[in-house]
């Protein structure tokens, strides 16, 4: 009987030479044999495969057989049971959070841990969020029927304070702001003013785009057709020269938007836009005079934009004068 025939043939991993061994040490038995002798298996031992552990980022060295085997993902024992129990964790989130919808508040109480852990976990987990306002709305939220005392507001003042004396907190927090912006998620609110003036527009079917942004500047509302800017302008707040004719007894807020409009104005101007600034009186109570001037600019720039068309075909020679009426 020749025995051959119950042995399984494997290829040495590191010679590439045929062995025959038992079937249990086969490809496909419960221990499979990688190399045909102790010769070779010492000799891939020198042989180094370098890995990077996923928990904790340290580099260490294995041997070729073990990363074939499917192995040698982790440096130790601890760092799999750490990643063994984050898994585990993250499912329990996952079950808590979507199946059960809990908060994080309460699923943080649950586990024994702070709320920021949860939200890392879930972060890192890729967990979708829910809607942030519904989540955190009427009884849930943890300062619903509370306010803060002296105590704890003056607290914030000095946190704040802290956080963005540091320079890189402010370009942090200014990149930030430039992408909500951007993306058109400013989280501004329209006051009434806009508001008012906005149904002004909507009533002459005038487009327009607001929180228009020119550099670091936005302004209120921008008027594509006409290629105009418009402002609305607080009477207190922007200082209405015909409520507070004297200039020199202005708040330092009032100082400083006075200066802002300045700004402004010139910004406008050099990047070739018309910028038209509507006081709170007027937009209230003489809404017809702004209607008017918004008519008499839109004809303005139509002409304009109809006398630089002409003298550009007139440069192409394309008519003559003699030849062209109107």
């Amino acid at each position: 009987m020749n025995r051959r025939k119950e042995l399984a043939t494997i290829i040495c991993a590191e010679c590439g030479s045929l062995t025959f061994v038992p079937p249990w040490r086969g490809p496909n038995g419960r221990n499979p044999r990688l190399y045909c002798n102790r010769k070779c298996y010492e000799k891939s031992l020198q042989r180094k495969v370098e890995r990077v552990c996923p928990q904790c980022k340290q580099i260490f060295f294995t041997t070729p057989s073990v990363v074939e085997k499917g192995k040698g993902v982790y440096c130790s024992r601890a760092c799999f049971d750490i990643t063994l129990h984050a898994r585990i964790l993250d499912e329990k989130i996952a079950a808590l959070y979507l199946v059960e919808g809990k908060d994080i508040a309460d699923i943080a109480r649950e586990l024994g841990v702070t709320g920021m852990s949860i939200h890392h976990r879930m972060k890192k987990a890729g967990i979708p969020r829910r809607n942030r306002s519904e989540s955190s709305r009427g009884e849930r939220n943890g300062m619903f029927g509370r306010t803060h005392n002296a105590q704890s507001r003056q607290k914030i003042r000095e946190a704040n304070f802290i956080q963005f004396s540091d320079p890189a907190a402010r370009e942090r927090h200014g990149i930030i702001t430039a992408i909500q912006i951007a993306e058109g998620r400013t989280g501004k609110t329209n006051n009434k003013l806009e508001q008012h003036f906005t149904k002004l527009l909507q009533s002459l079917h005038i487009k327009y785009q607001q929180s228009y942004r020119i550099g670091r500047s936005i302004y209120d509302f921008y008027l594509p057709d006409i290629h105009t800017l418009v402002e609305c302008d607080g009477t207190f707040w922007h200082a209405d020269p015909r409520t507070y004719p004297d200039r020199t007894k202005l708040s330092k807020v009032q100082q400083k938007n006075v200066e802002n409009d300045a700004r402004k104005n010139k910004l406008a101007e050099d990047k070739g836009f018309q910028l038209l600034r509507f006081w709170e009186h007027d937009i209230y109570h003489e809404s017809d005079q702004i209607i008017e001037t918004l008519v008499e600019k839109g004809q303005t720039r139509t002409e304009v934009l109809w006398l630089n068309a002409k003298a550009q075909r007139r440069q192409r020679g394309l008519f003559d004068d003699a030849n062209f009426a109107g």
